[in-house]
C-alpha cells in the first residue's frame, strides 16, 4: 500500500525494516530528506590558485617609475580581493610585454604569507629591478598574487620583524576596504586611459 514517496515517508520504520530489512531504513530517512553520511570532498570544486591583475598601457612604460605607480594600483586591487576571499599569498609573481612583443615572467617567495598591499608592491617592484634591464620599453605587465593560503593560517614570526607596524598597515587597510564598500569606489588618476585592463582569477 505504499505507493508514494510521502506515504513511505509516513510509514513506521519498523515495518519497513521487517519487509525489507536495512534498505528499509535507508529508504525511510531518504523519504525524509535525512542523511547521515559524511560529506566528502569529491574533487570538483573549483579552487583558487593566484589572483592577479594585468594592462596593456595606452602609452611604452619607459621607466621603473611608469611601473612603480601601475604596480601600487593593482597591488592594492589584488591586496583587496584577497581579503574579499579570505586568502593570504606566500608568492607574487609578475608578467611583462616589451614593445617588441617579447614577454616573460618572473615570481618570488615572500618570507611570510601577507595580503597587504605595500608587501605584494615591494616584491614586484624587486623582480622588476631585479630581472628587466629596459632593453625596450614595456608595453604590458601584470602582478599575481601566488601560492595562496587560508588568511590566519599559524606563522613563525621573526623577531627582528616590526609586527606592530605591520599589524597598523593591515587595520589600514581593512579601513580601506570599509569606505569603499560604503561609497563605492572611484577610478584612480592612474587607470584612466588603460582601456585593457584585465583581472584575473586562476582556478586549480
Amino acid at each position: 500500500g505504499v505507493n508514494t514517496i510521502g506515504q513511505l515517508a509516513l510509514t513506521d520504520p519498523r515495518h519497513l525494516q521487517s519487509w525489507l530489512h536495512k534498505w528499509g531504513l535507508i529508504l525511510h530517512m531518504f523519504a525524509n530528506g535525512l542523511d547521515r553520511s559524511a560529506v566528502e570532498n569529491t574533487g570538483n570544486e573549483r579552487i583558487i590558485k593566484s589572483v592577479g591583475n594585468s594592462v596593456t598601457a595606452p602609452r611604452d612604460l619607459e621607466n621603473e617609475e611608469d611601473c612603480r605607480l601601475i604596480f601600487y594600483s593593482y597591488a592594492e586591487s589584488v591586496a583587496e580581493r584577497l581579503r574579499e576571499l579570505g586568502l593570504q599569498c606566500r608568492g607574487v609573481q609578475i608578467s611583462l610585454r616589451d614593445n617588441g612583443l617579447s614577454s616573460f615572467e618572473r615570481q618570488i617567495a615572500l618570507d611570510r604569507p601577507t595580503d597587504l598591499s605595500s608587501e605584494i608592491h615591494k616584491a614586484a617592484m624587486t623582480l622588476l629591478q631585479t630581472h628587466y634591464h629596459w632593453a625596450k620599453p614595456l608595453r604590458s605587465v601584470g602582478i599575481r598574487a601566488i601560492q595562496l593560503v587560508p588568511a590566519g593560517e599559524p606563522v613563525q614570526i621573526s623577531l627582528f620583524e616590526d609586527e606592530c607596524g605591520r599589524e597598523k598597515r593591515k587595520q589600514m587597510e581593512q579601513c580601506v576596504d570599509i569606505l569603499r564598500q560604503k561609497y563605492g569606489r572611484r577610478r584612480r588618476r592612474i587607470r584612466q586611459g588603460y582601456r585593457h585592463e584585465r583581472r584575473h582569477y586562476h582556478y586549480g
